[in-house]
């Protein structure tokens, strides 16, 4: 959405444009449909509005859009599979994530030219954000690690509910290096809500009548995006449960993650959002799969995560 409530700027991967609304006074009309390159992922605006930058996936690059003329006036080359882009708060940088290449493209929006590309930001970058005083740049690792050996147990496994690790690079804004890594680190316990019958890696197995008394961990997995409201950065991910039997509510969680981006810490343990679906009304729970994107009321301490799997907001 630009910073005046007036257009929102969408991407349509299958179609490889992206469309324009006109939102002002909830008249939330379709005026413009753009051509760019193939699957666009991301879109991101310059706060005076001038300019409309879109990571295109499969082409490798990022369309540049006048917004006032709605036509790409020019096609940068990044790296390879470009997801997640950010601009600076002061619109003067533009940040993209290129998950092939493990490494950030920085782009100068005054020449729309790259001038650094960012190595060794970790595997599969893929969702990106900016703080409002841009002095860091916060880059989200879509798959889980396994954690480095020195500080893992010996007898872990990676097919362990705790055998990977979430993982955020933080770059520093001014001189775009590396700074730090963020874990995200399993949760113990899912919820009471998600036990196993049986257990795999014990070799117990299910019973003829199912009991569900196994605890079930999880570690953030499929760290989709990453957005920033105040001090904290919210990660939607994917928790994952490796261990087994297999089983809807038991293999993996619709999770959210937080980081202080003041001492780069995880701010909270992660939050199991599945926990909420007892909450809901018999005939319209559904468990909620594939958390994607968060955004937050600007007036109010409330927020949504889009869950592509289930269609649905949470």
């Amino acid at each position: 959405i630009t910073s005046d409530d007036q257009f929102v700027w969408s991407v349509n991967p299958d179609n490889d444009s992206v469309s324009v609304f006109n939102v002002a006074g909830d008249a939330n009309q379709k005026v413009a449909e753009i051509a760019v390159g193939k699957e666009p992922w991301c879109v991101a605006i310059t706060p005076d509005n001038t300019k409309v930058y879109v990571t295109n996936m499969a082409s490798g690059t990022v369309s540049v859009i006048n917004a006032a003329t709605q036509q790409v006036i020019k096609t940068i080359a990044v790296g390879t599979e470009p997801f997640g882009c950010a601009v600076s708060p002061e619109g003067d940088k533009l940040y993209v994530a290129n998950q092939s290449s493990e490494s950030v493209s920085v782009i100068r929006t005054k020449s729309d030219k790259v001038i650094r590309t960012i190595t060794y930001v970790g595997r599969k970058p893929h969702g990106i954000a900016v703080p409002a005083d841009g002095d860091k740049v916060y880059v989200t690792q879509f798959l889980a690690q396994v954690p480095e050996i020195s500080l893992r147990p010996l007898t872990q496994s990676e097919g362990a509910d705790d055998g990977r690790e979430g993982r955020v690079t933080v770059i520093d804004g001014k001189k775009n290096r590396v700074i730090k890594t963020v874990v995200l680190s399993p949760l113990a316990d899912v919820g009471a809500a998600f036990r196993s019958d049986g257990n795999t890696l014990a070799r117990e197995p299910t019973q003829a009548v199912p009991v569900f008394d196994n605890v079930v961990g999880g570690f953030p997995n499929l760290l989709e995006s990453i957005v920033i409201r105040g001090n904290i950065a919210y990660i939607a991910n994917t928790c994952s449960s490796p261990n087994g039997p297999f089983r809807f509510n038991v293999n993996v969680q619709s999770c959210l993650s937080m980081i202080d981006t003041g001492s780069d810490v995880e701010a909270f343990p992660t939050l199991n959002m599945n926990v909420g679906v007892n909450f809901e009304p018999v005939g319209k729970k559904l468990f909620n799969t594939n958390p994607f994107m968060v955004a937050f009321k600007r007036s109010a301490s409330e927020g949504f995560v889009a869950l592509a799997a289930t269609d649905r907001l949470l």
